[in-house]
Parts: structure tokens; C-alpha cells; sequence
């Protein structure tokens, strides 16, 4: 209940071009996860009479920030909720996928099903991370992007080693990670979610509908591919939740 300024610009000449100006909106960054704001306009000297009202909503995204489990899934207890509100906490730490867990001079970057000698799948998971949609928000109607330094998988590279007859070098495409919608112990399409893949290319938008939502199931788990080594928060990603009333 913070009463702020707010200035009403007419525009010129009847211009419908009009904006409507808020200050002192500092306090808005002090929200906790879980607030739901609501600002009501009203006239001063008739508080009772409200002009305008709007609800902000906010989307939960959640990952083991406190380092404690792995590659399961957060706790999403009130404690890790705590930690990402942390600037000090460098925030979930995720190893690079460079190794090569079946021992076929692949780098594990460049595989996106590994299987033994045998044909047996490996299980090599990848940390999850939690996107719930809010209760209000239209599923049909709202639309997802992330944005992040993407490694895209089809960009993946390889020459001769010149040191190793009939072996190959391979190099990742530039980025520091990769997200996808399937975890490293399925069997993942490389190609972006639009074409059909599993893989969320950086600043794409998704309709909630092509990443399996529902008005029944407003929580879905994507997964993180460590590309490269960054200092702490260099591999943020920011998630963007848009929808029509």
C-alpha cells in the first residue's frame, strides 16, 4: 500500500498519443518471489474512485541454487528461494560437457545420445531447472523466450588431427551453454524446438503449447549443457514471459 506519483501526459492537440508516467518505482525490485503487486490509480482527493487498476504477476523459475543436489531437481524450498535473491551467491555451479563418457574419441558436446560399444545408452544427465507459469496467465495465448549465450549444436565443427591418424578434432560453436528440453540421459534432436528438435535457441520465441504446457501441467523441467568456463553469473540466463489478456 506505497501511494507514488504518477503524471498523466494528454498529448498535444487531442493527440491520442498519450502516456502515463510513474516514479519513485525503486521498491519494486524488493519484491519477494512469491508478491503479487497490484497498482491502483486514483484520484487524490478521491481515493475511493479508482481509475485504473493492474495486477502483476510473476513467473517462477527455479534451479538447485544451494548446491546440494546434484543433478536432481531443486528443492524449491524457501531457503533456495532465499539464495537466488543472493547477489553474493555465484548460484548453481555446472560442469562442462567436454569429456567423453563412452570412450569413442567423440567429444561429449558433439554426441547427443551416448551409447556404449554395446548400443546401451549411458546415463549422462544435465542440471535441471523449473519453469512454472503462473495460474492466471492464458496458456494458449503466452509465449516464452530465453536469452542466453547459446552453444547451437548444429554448429558443432571437426578436421583431421594431424597428430592422430584417422581421428578428428572437434570444436563446439560459439556460446557457453546450451538449453534443452530433454535431459542428456535421452536421446535429444540437436535441431531448435520450431523444427522440431529439443534444443531452445537463444532469443527464440515459444508459444507454452510447443513446450508442453497446459492448463493442467504450468510446470515443465528444462535442462542445462555447461559449454564453456565463465566467471560466476557469466552464464545467466533470463527467461521472458509474455501472454494477451
Amino acid at each position: 500500500d506505497q501511494e507514488i506519483e504518477v503524471t498523466l501526459d494528454k498529448g498535444k492537440d487531442g493527440s491520442e498519443e498519450q502516456q502515463i508516467s510513474f516514479s519513485n518505482l525503486e521498491y519494486l525490485s524488493e519484491l519477494e518471489v512469491e508478491d503479487y503487486l497490484t497498482l491502483s490509480l486514483y484520484l487524490n482527493q478521491d481515493a475511493q474512485n479508482t481509475l485504473w487498476k493492474w495486477a502483476f504477476t510473476t513467473l517462477d523459475v527455479d534451479i538447485d541454487s544451494d548446491n546440494n543436489n546434484g543433478f536432481e531437481s531443486p528443492d524449491r524450498t524457501p531457503e533456495e528461494e532465499n539464495i537466488e535473491k543472493t547477489q553474493q551467491h555465484t548460484g548453481k555451479r555446472i560442469r562442462v560437457n567436454t569429456g567423453d563418457i563412452n570412450n569413442n574419441d567423440i567429444p561429449d558436446f558433439a554426441e547427443f545420445d551416448y551409447l556404449d560399444e554395446t548400443g546401451a545408452r549411458i546415463g549422462k544427465p544435465f542440471v535441471p531447472f523449473v519453469v512454472e507459469i503462473p495460474p492466471e496467465v492464458p496458456i494458449v495465448r503466452a509465449t516464452l523466450s530465453f536469452q542466453y549465450s547459446g552453444s547451437d549444436p548444429l554448429g558443432v565443427t571437426s578436421i583431421d588431427d594431424p597428430d592422430n591418424e584417422g581421428k578428428k578434432i572437434y570444436t563446439a560453436a560459439d556460446g557457453i551453454q546450451r538449453l534443452w528440453r530433454k535431459n542428456g540421459t535421452e536421446t535429444r534432436d540437436p535441431k531448435g524446438v520450431t523444427q522440431g528438435g529439443d534444443y531452445l535457441n537463444p532469443d527464440s520465441t515459444y508459444t507454452l503449447l510447443q513446450l508442453g504446457y497446459s492448463d493442467d501441467n504450468r510446470i515443465q523441467n528444462f535442462y542445462v549443457e555447461g559449454l564453456q568456463r565463465t566467471e560466476a553469473k557469466a552464464a545467466r540466463v533470463n527467461i521472458v514471459l509474455e501472454y494477451e489478456e
